[in-house]
């Protein structure tokens, strides 16, 4: 009878020492493995800065500048000027705009003062 009963105990008490020997090493698992993930997930947001930071200096054309006179034709009733939008050497098909890009023009304009009144 005491050998069934340790038996009984001892198995039990092992079986209970399995469990949470089991539950210990699941949990610890469940921690490196969310590690693991969360250094993933920096590297790719890593990778992304990197990425993008070659593309906007090595792909990306910066904006196009240009300062130019304008001459305006008065002879007209509402004055008029053209801005030349080829580039200096004159070669052909050289446009300093490129097609289907996006122009934003920004003319600001000096006027002497007048000392005639307009009604």
């Amino acid at each position: 009878m005491w050998s069934v009963t340790s038996t009984n105990v001892i198995s039990a008490v092992s079986e209970r020492l399995q469990a949470q020997k089991s539950l210990a090493v699941n949990a610890g698992l469940t921690f490196f493995r969310s590690i693991y993930v969360c250094s993933m997930f920096f590297g790719i947001l890593a990778s992304g800065f990197v990425l993008s930071g070659f593309v906007m200096k090595y792909l990306v054309q910066n904006p196009i500048q240009t300062t130019e006179t304008l001459n305006f034709d008065y002879t007209k009733s509402s004055p008029v000027a053209f801005v030349p939008l080829m580039s200096s050497s004159g070669a052909r098909g050289d446009r300093v705009i490129p097609y289907n890009h996006k122009l934003q023009l920004a003319v600001s304009l000096t006027v002497p003062e007048s000392d005639t009144i307009t009604n």
